[in-house]
């Protein structure tokens, strides 16, 4: 129910020379107070994958990842205070996951700057649902986000607004 740090898993820990490759999570309860369930902020990861896990109320959120190429989060269910938060991350997959949270359910990029990533995202078969309770939207794209591509296939968005794009050339 503690926890030194604010993720539960940090893949590359705080130095940025060490690189985490073809990652699974599977089948974990997050339930720390105020912490990420998994974290990586060194940029550079790749081949992460998060399946059945489970981010309680308490949590910040599930995932916060920076840099991560290729990210797949599948049959997750997130109850967190924030949901899943890709920092100029690129071909992330979200899909069978169920978000109902305070603030944003899915968040793209990073909120300052334009530097024009041409990411690609994909929301799959989801129930994404926001309260809006930080004046953000249910799914957001930030300046960083620039240039990207989001596809949105038979999912329910709930939360107003729905969908928030602040980066210059994204398409949803």
């Amino acid at each position: 129910d503690s926890i030194s740090a604010d993720a539960c898993i940090r893949l590359g820990g705080t130095n940025t020379t060490r690189y985490t490759c073809n990652v699974s999570v599977t089948n974990c309860t997050f339930d720390v107070p105020s912490a990420v369930g998994v974290k990586s902020y060194t940029g550079g990861d790749k081949n992460v994958t998060i399946s059945g896990c489970t981010a309680t109320e308490a949590c910040h959120s599930l995932v916060q990842l920076k840099g991560v190429d290729g990210v797949l989060i599948q049959d997750c269910n997130v109850q967190s205070k924030n949901g899943l938060n890709f920092n100029n991350s690129d071909n992330v997959t979200i899909e069978d996951c169920t978000v109902s949270t305070k603030g944003y359910a899915v968040r793209f990029g990073e909120s300052s700057g334009g530097s024009g990533y041409a990411e690609t995202y994909l929301i799959k078969d989801c129930s994404l649902q926001s309260a809006n309770d930080d004046g953000d939207a249910t799914i957001i794209l930030r300046g960083t986000a620039d240039n990207s591509t989001l596809t949105i296939e038979k999912t329910t968005i709930t939360g107003n607004p729905d969908v928030q794009n602040n980066a210059t050339g994204a398409t949803v």
